[in-house]
């Protein structure tokens, strides 16, 4: 069975976020600058601020920080990215069903293997539609149609 993962952030957060870009009014949003500090076992992230403040985030919001880091990024994830691991998990999960009907055996080494990948496949996919904006909150703003980049190699 897939996960399905709750969403990094809100719609209403996601519409926002869209329809404020940060202004010359708040210097300290565009030049906020961010330290990932590695502890042991335990990751801190803090903010530095224009006015030498510091903001840290708790980890509990690391995935929404996630997720808006990410958006509109060259190096992030796009839905594009989504639908091509769920189609692909498909064509793994009828390769595994067409190889179930060959003959293979209950607990066949290749079907069970193709099962496996199809399972993880989608639950990548799922990891990253939480990161992405709503499909329809993109179709109707302008935005680009995918998050991250305006075209998807594969």
């Amino acid at each position: 069975m897939v996960n399905y993962f709750k969403p990094a952030v809100s719609d209403e957060a996601w519409k926002e976020a869209m329809q404020e870009p940060a202004s010359a009014a708040e210097p300290e949003a565009q030049q906020a600058d961010v330290n990932a500090l590695l502890d042991g076992r335990c990751m801190a992230i803090t903010l530095n601020l224009a006015d030498g403040e510091h903001a840290r985030i708790p980890p509990e919001c690391y995935h929404a920080a996630a997720a808006f880091a990410l958006f509109g990024q060259p190096f992030g994830f796009t839905w594009a990215d989504v639908d091509l691991l769920e189609r692909r998990a498909q064509r793994i999960g009828l390769q595994a069903d067409e190889e179930g009907k060959r003959g293979g055996e209950p607990g066949d080494v290749l079907v069970e293997q193709l099962r496996q990948e199809s399972r993880q496949m989608l639950s990548m996919s799922r990891r990253i539609a939480a990161l992405l904006p709503p499909r329809e909150m993109i179709r109707g703003t302008g935005a680009p149609a995918v998050a991250g980049t305006s075209s998807s190699a594969g």
